[in-house]
């Protein structure tokens, strides 16, 4: 991923995701949130943090048992430049 800095970097994941082929019709563009943040301890990489919210999907209506949390967050920590 390129990007000079961070405000940069979220432009660029944030449009990735937009304009990326995620045509679900169980997926609500309106509902996943994109953060990319510098890592403090570290000067060579950055984090991008994608976080769901997926309490609008039928699946948490089927079931009476505990389920687990409907926000589905993953992320990816990215190394600067060269190898």
């Amino acid at each position: 991923m390129a990007g000079l800095n961070t405000t940069e970097r979220q432009t660029l994941a944030t449009d990735f995701i937009e304009t990326s082929t995620i045509n679900n019709s169980f997926i609500d563009p309106e509902r996943l949130q994109v953060t990319v943040t510098a890592d403090p301890d570290n000067a060579n990489q950055f984090t991008v943090h994608l976080s769901y919210d997926s309490s609008q999907l039928p699946i948490w209506s089927l079931y009476s048992f505990a389920l687990p949390d409907p926000t589905i967050s993953r992320f990816s920590t990215i190394r600067i430049g060269g190898v």
